[in-house]
């Protein structure tokens, strides 16, 4: 699994209740985050594996299985060099402008372009509203847990729902618990209708 975003939206937050259930399961796994400083000190990717047989949590190229992108335009620039044909990748359809452009790239392209994109190299993307749930939930800083619930009704993972759902009551800070599991339950319910 490959996580995608801004720092400000967390992605590590999905990496974070995603280990720690495992944990709580005996499911094997390695994950790690990762943030770009180099290109641009907002974004965040996250990694996470499940299984045995690999020596580091890094997804290799050509080689992701799941993609959970919070900025469209930064997922369809991953996923094409990440993602397995049959890749799925789970996207919000709307994002913010970005603070970096990689040199030569004179405009940000609109979400509906890199979703766009992205049907081209795969046939298996959920569009989650993710960013208008979120504020339906009580506010943008929830974007995490709208993916993290698109993502748990989105594919079939080693590890339940149900955990997933105590690991965030264990996790998530009690001025914010109320509005994260809130946005969960959106994103779990719109992916779910899609199914």
């Amino acid at each position: 699994i490959m996580i995608i975003g801004q720092v400000l939206e967390n992605p590590s937050k999905i990496a974070q209740i995603i280990c720690h259930t495992a944990v709580k399961e005996g499911i094997r796994f390695d994950g790690v985050d990762e943030t770009f400083q180099i290109a641009d000190p907002n974004k965040e990717i996250c990694f996470i594996r499940f299984g045995e047989g690999f020596h580091n949590p890094f997804v290799p190229k050509g080689c992701c299985n799941v993609m959970v992108g919070m900025i469209a335009g930064e997922t369809a620039r991953w996923a094409a060099e990440y993602l397995e044909t049959d890749g799925t990748v789970i996207v919000n359809t709307w994002d913010n402008e970005p603070t970096f452009l990689p040199p030569g790239v004179e405009e940000h392209p609109l979400p509906e372009q890199s979703i766009e994109l992205l049907s081209k190299i795969s046939k298996n993307i959920l569009k989650v509203p993710a960013t208008f749930l979120a504020v339906n939930a009580g506010g943008f800083y929830v974007l995490n847990a709208v993916m993290l619930g698109a993502l748990m009704a989105g594919i079939e993972l080693p590890i339940s729902v149900e955990k997933v759902r105590e690991t965030i009551n264990e996790l998530v800070h009690k001025w914010q618990l109320d509005k994260f599991q809130k946005a969960f339950e959106l994103g779990y319910e719109y992916v779910s209708k899609l199914q």
